[in-house]
C-alpha cells in the first residue's frame, strides 16, 4: 500500500507539474507581450512562481487537511482496544508521514518553479535577440 501510495504522490506530483509547464509555454506570447511593456525577468519569474505556488497548494492543502481529518476519524473508529492507549503515538507518527510528504511536494514546487525561470529566461532571450 505504501508502495502504491508514493507512486501516486508520484505520478500526482508530475502530472500537476507537466500540466502547469506546458500551460506556461501555450501562454509564451503573453510573457513576451508584457516583457514588451516593461515588465522585467524578475517581475516576470516572481509571477510565474507566484502561480506555481497556488497551483500546488491548493490541491496539497486540502489533501493535507483531508488527511488529518481522514486519520483522526480512522483511528478513533476503527482502532483497536488494546492500542487506544497509544493513539496519541500513533497519531504523531501519521502526522509524520504527512509532514515528510509535504517536503516531497515543497521539492517538487522548487523543481517547477527552477523550470518555469529557465523557460522566462529563454523567452527573454528570443526577445533581446529580435531586437
Amino acid at each position: 500500500t505504501l508502495y502504491l501510495a508514493i507512486i501516486f504522490l508520484i505520478i500526482a506530483n508530475t502530472v500537476l507539474s507537466v500540466q502547469f509547464l506546458m500551460q506556461q509555454q501555450r501562454s509564451g506570447r503573453r510573457y513576451r507581450i508584457l516583457s514588451n511593456l516593461g515588465a522585467t525577468y524578475e517581475m516576470l519569474c516572481h509571477s510565474a512562481r507566484r502561480q506555481i505556488r497556488w497551483y500546488f497548494a491548493l490541491p496539497v492543502g486540502v489533501a493535507v487537511l483531508s488527511s488529518f481529518f481522514g486519520v483522526k476519524a480512522l483511528l478513533t473508529g476503527m482502532l483497536p482496544s488494546n492500542l487506544q492507549e497509544k493513539m496519541f503515538t500513533i497519531f504523531a507518527i501519521a502526522v509524520t508521514v504527512i509532514l515528510v510528504l509535504c517536503v516531497v511536494e515543497c521539492i517538487y514546487l522548487l523543481a517547477v518553479m527552477r523550470v518555469s525561470d529557465r523557460h522566462i529566461h529563454e523567452l527573454m532571450q528570443v526577445r533581446r535577440e529580435e531586437e
